[in-house]
């Protein structure tokens, strides 16, 4: 190889560097409204059983920046509050929340996103008869154990790089002993729509 050529291929090589260098990393965004059901966590959180409600909303949102084109990694959060019930007729509300990092394989018509982090639960007692919006006599934080799940989306509407989608997050975990309450197995399973970008 002669010394022209190798400055030739050298020059090449810091200018395909610059190139990937000056492009803005590709950010991708997913914000999704579903219904959530979750299995699990009232009847083992909150005294004399209640009857565990249906489904109800969940925010979903997970951020990545992309690595190579198919793969990117990121933050996922989720959100959904559900009021109980229990048999002597106080009420409560327990309100559920994911905090976790994401590895997304991206593809032109849908997402696959594992995840994995912790799940937090903060319970309200509110009182005899009483699950009108008003302050709580009694806020905590109920419990917080590792939970693992995984997001994946299908686009039905696109235009340009922003798309409508259908996603299905499943998750689960288990809480281990504690002298307020027995172990038992968290899983929750949430369907809806989300933005994605």
């Amino acid at each position: 190889m002669t010394a022209h050529r190798a400055y030739r291929i050298a020059a090449l090589l810091v200018l395909a560097a610059t190139s990937a260098a000056a492009e803005p990393p590709r950010i991708g965004v997913l914000a999704g409204l579903g219904a959530r059901q979750e299995w699990g966590p009232g009847p083992a959180l909150i005294t004399y059983h209640p009857d565990g409600p249906g489904p109800r909303p969940a925010l979903h949102a997970t951020v990545t920046i992309a690595f190579s084109p198919h793969l990117a990694f990121g933050a996922h959060a989720a959100a959904t509050k559900a009021t109980y019930r229990d048999v002597l007729r106080d009420c409560y509300t327990l309100i559920s929340t994911d905090l976790a990092i994401a590895l997304a394989y991206v593809y032109p018509r849908f997402t696959v996103a594992p995840w994995l982090g912790r799940h937090l639960s903060r319970v309200n007692s509110i009182g005899d008869y009483a699950c009108e919006p008003h302050a709580p006599l009694r806020a905590y934080w109920a419990n917080a154990f590792t939970s693992y799940g995984i997001t994946a989306t299908v686009d039905v509407f696109t235009r340009a790089d922003h798309h409508l989608a259908v996603f299905v997050d499943a998750q689960t975990g288990t809480v281990g002993g504690h002298p307020s309450y027995e172990r038992f197995n968290y899983s929750a399973v949430t369907a809806g729509l989300a933005y994605r970008r």
